[in-house]
């Protein structure tokens, strides 16, 4: 099957294959996040195995869900409640980002 993605956009990783925690699997699969962008994939491991990522990349790039899917797989895994506080603060240069993030965070944290 011939690929229809960009090159240089999507890379050859899936979401699937993260050692991620199951809901948040089931949550990206939902929300049909299948196939990482170049972004995720070089990103993603290096955050899940707790190392610092200093990142640019595009908009539209999928820099959120980086961020996002290491950020919800540590909330799940040290369980953590609200009762404890905030878990993660996403500082954001504007009000319409700040929106993007908090819609991308409510739609694979079901």
């Amino acid at each position: 099957q011939k690929s229809i993605h960009h090159a240089g956009f999507f890379s050859e990783s899936r979401f699937d294959a993260l050692e991620i925690c199951d809901p948040l699997k089931k949550a990206l699969k939902e929300a049909k996040f299948e196939i990482m962008t170049e972004i995720q994939a070089k990103s993603i491991p290096h955050l899940l195995n707790g190392k610092d990522v200093l990142a640019a990349a595009k908009t539209g790039s999928g820099k959120t869900l980086a961020f996002l899917v290491p950020a919800c797989d540590l909330l799940y895994n040290v369980k953590f409640l609200p009762r404890n506080g905030a878990g993660v603060i996403a500082i954001s240069p504007t009000r319409e980002l700040a929106q993007q993030i908090y819609d991308v965070l409510r739609n694979i944290s079901k």
